[in-house]
């Protein structure tokens, strides 16, 4: 893994994603929403345009196939985080959500240790329940944009009990549950060949 890598734009726009954690949750926390949104609605397209530049410039590298996932689990824990902080999102999600990406977080060190020529391939599911929770984690930071409220007497509902959203919502909640579940406890048997070093590939 080369370390200039790291100046590679495609990189540059995957770090910038990084960046942005603290800034989206001190603008959330200060009530300045407009600015938060927006720092929030830059990090989750630059999770897009990373890939399209590396592909149209032709600047892929592994250290761009490692950033971006842990990107993706950074913003998740973090955002995610910050909105049970707030008690807005439901423990239940949140438990099986930061399980799975900080366990496969740690595997990251563990083959650099074993120096293990690893490979980055991220699988169909994993993709699949990030989407959905990079969905939810909009939905959740917008109604508190757009409520204004510093925190929500709730536990799974989004909006109001009525509201038509939640037969969205709630299905996605559950349906994410069951993923990241699955996917942590099958992750469990490769992190166990990842430590011994009889596994090389990262998710």
């Amino acid at each position: 893994m080369n370390l200039k890598d790291i100046l590679l734009l495609p990189n540059i726009v995957t770090i910038s994603r990084i960046i942005s954690i603290p800034f989206i949750i001190y603008l959330f926390s200060t009530n300045k929403f407009h600015f938060a949104i927006g720092v929030l609605v830059f990090a989750l397209l630059s999770d897009f345009f990373d890939g399209f530049l590396a592909r149209k410039l032709n600047q892929s590298s592994l250290l761009g196939s490692i950033l971006d996932p842990v990107a993706d689990k950074l913003i998740l824990l973090s955002l995610f985080g910050f909105l049970i902080s707030l008690s807005i999102s439901p423990l239940i999600y949140f438990i099986p959500l930061a399980s799975r990406n900080i366990s496969q977080l740690l595997s990251i060190p563990i083959l650099l240790f074993n120096k293990i020529q690893f490979k980055v391939k991220p699988k169909l599911l994993p993709k699949i329940a990030t989407t959905m929770s990079f969905i939810l984690l909009f939905f959740y930071l917008a109604s508190l944009a757009v409520s204004r409220e510093p925190a929500f007497e709730r536990f799974f509902w989004l909006f109001d009990v009525e509201s038509p959203l939640n037969f969205v919502v709630i299905p996605m909640i559950l349906i994410s549950i069951v993923l990241e579940i699955y996917i942590f406890i099958t992750f469990l048997i490769r992190f166990v060949k990842i430590y011994k070093g009889t596994e090389d590939t990262f998710e």
